[in-house]
């Protein structure tokens, strides 16, 4: 079964004590244009989703 994320909303921030966005390069504009006031409170990583990149092998999942 698939599921889609949720989307983030204010009280998620609220009530964290520590966030992390795993892919900075995806997830820093929107974070800026959604929230502005927590693009400096976040740890950003920057790891990639596995499949990006990744060529269409036989047997791979995606």
């Amino acid at each position: 079964m698939e599921r889609f994320p949720k989307p983030v909303v204010e009280a998620d921030f609220q009530s964290a004590s520590l966030i992390i966005a795993r892919d900075e390069d995806e997830h820093r504009l929107m974070i800026r244009s959604r929230f502005p006031e927590w693009e400096n409170k976040i740890e950003y990583w920057l790891v990639h989703d596995l499949t990006n990149g990744i060529p269409d092998r036989p047997g791979w999942d995606r």
